[in-house]
């Protein structure tokens, strides 16, 4: 997300270092490793399987996006982490979730050995990923604060909905600080919901079959 595939890549890295969030990511994990807090990495990488049997694309809008830009394919330079934001030698690296809940991973099993009570939450997109892992920490027990300096959206309405609306209902806090807008627009401005893809047009899109994957994340492979 913070970098695009090539073709994207140079515009949104510029745009991203503008907001500011680089470098606040990187200072929640410097100071959460400094304390002793353990950092868990939730990425995203989509195989074959899970348009070809799944039918992901068609089940949500960003799915349908996702799919259209062949966004976090595995093994491709989409689903690397970002130069700056390394996971460190015996940090978890969560299995890949699908949408937009990161409890549908082997998360619950790493906060369970972990002892975790309190989880907190950085990241993208406000409305999507961290809100959807919130709320889902929240109903299962935990304490949940959002890190709002460390959370970006697609545009600013979006942003304020999860910070003023919903996260005061969902979790325990919302630690105040500057506002930071995800701005590199990832919806495309027509979707072609009307007409499903062709088979060639699937066919380049789908990326590849897992076993085909030596490394799920490119440089990285979940922790086991």
């Amino acid at each position: 997300m913070m970098l695009s595939e090539a073709r994207h890549g140079a515009a949104r890295q510029r745009r991203h270092h503008r907001t500011g969030l680089l470098t606040v990511f990187a200072q929640v994990i410097d100071g959460a490793r400094t304390r002793g807090i353990p950092v868990l990495f939730a990425p995203m990488a989509y195989v074959r399987a899970d348009y070809i049997d799944e039918q992901l694309h068609r089940r949500s809008g960003i799915h349908r996006i996702m799919f259209e830009r062949q966004m976090f394919l595995a093994g491709s330079w989409g689903a690397d982490f970002h130069p700056d934001l390394q996971p460190g030698d015996g940090e978890i690296v969560l299995t890949p979730h699908k949408g937009s809940d990161v409890f549908e991973t082997d998360l619950p099993e790493h906060l369970e050995r972990f002892g975790t009570t309190h989880v907190v939450i950085a990241g993208l997109l406000a409305n999507l990923c961290c809100e959807g892992t919130g709320r889902h920490a929240s109903e299962h027990g935990y304490d949940v604060t959002f890190l709002r300096d460390a959370i970006g959206a697609v545009n600013l309405a979006s942003y304020e909905a999860s910070i003023r609306l919903n996260y005061p209902m969902v979790g325990n806090a919302a630690a105040p600080g500057t506002v930071h807008v995800h701005l590199p627009r990832i919806v495309i401005g027509q979707m072609p919901w009307d007409d499903p893809p062709t088979p060639e047009e699937t066919s380049t899109k789908i990326g590849p079959a897992r076993d085909d994957v030596p490394v799920l994340y490119r440089s990285r492979q979940p922790t086991d």
